[in-house]
């Protein structure tokens, strides 16, 4: 976590990584080294270690939202979209309901 506040997402990748070879049911390593791939544009690597969260953490709705706003930002707003709709709870968090507004309005669909 310090090399990625640090802003260097390569080191941390690699200690993300040495984590997760030590333990690799260890979720939260997933979605941050998931976060550091994704700011050095390896967001395919990121998609698999988000999946890897959710293989382990199955009631996290939240990630959700993470691979959401990875894949609006990779303009996949097709797919981001369909993301967003998969979340429960709509009516209490605002911020997914714009989303899915930003990918409507993106896709062309309003």
């Amino acid at each position: 976590m310090g090399y990625a506040c640090s802003r260097d997402p390569g080191k941390a990748i690699s200690e993300f990584s040495i984590c997760i070879s030590l333990d690799n049911t260890f979720a939260s390593a997933y979605v941050h080294r998931a976060k550091c791939l994704f700011l050095m544009g390896q967001t395919d690597n990121a998609f698999k270690d988000l999946h890897a969260y959710m293989e382990l953490e199955s009631k996290d709705m939240s990630i959700h939202k993470w691979i959401g706003d990875l894949l609006y930002e990779s303009k996949s707003y097709s797919d981001a979209l369909k993301t967003y709709i998969e979340i429960e709870d709509v009516h209490e968090n605002q911020d997914i309901v714009l989303m899915r507004v930003r990918c409507r309005v993106r896709i062309g669909l309003l």
